[in-house]
């Protein structure tokens, strides 16, 4: 497209074809809990938070970025830029014996 200004001068605009935002997939590992499905997040983009999983006689304390659970994911101020995995973390739900 072209722009006309008073001074009779044109500046041509022209659009960037074939353009295209680069896009990362981040997968949710429950550690075979209850299914949460794939996230397609635009590049520089954060995640959004998923529902909370389930798994039977256990209790979800949170999700993180690291298979050992030592870093808490912090879906508030994280961007992606690449592929991710975020991992649930469980503790074993404790039973009274009376």
């Amino acid at each position: 497209s072209s722009v006309l200004y008073d001074n009779a001068c044109t500046i041509t605009v022209e659009p960037a074809y074939g353009f295209k935002v680069k896009t990362f997939t981040v997968t949710f590992d429950t550690a075979n809990g209850s299914k949460i499905g794939d996230q397609v997040i635009k590049y520089g983009e954060k995640i959004t938070h998923p529902a909370n999983p389930t798994k039977k006689a256990n209790n979800f304390v949170g999700w993180y970025s690291d298979e050992n659970f030592e870093n808490e994911f912090d879906f508030s101020s994280t961007k992606v830029y690449e592929d991710l995995t975020i991992y649930a973390k469980f503790v074993k739900e404790k039973y009274e014996q009376f």
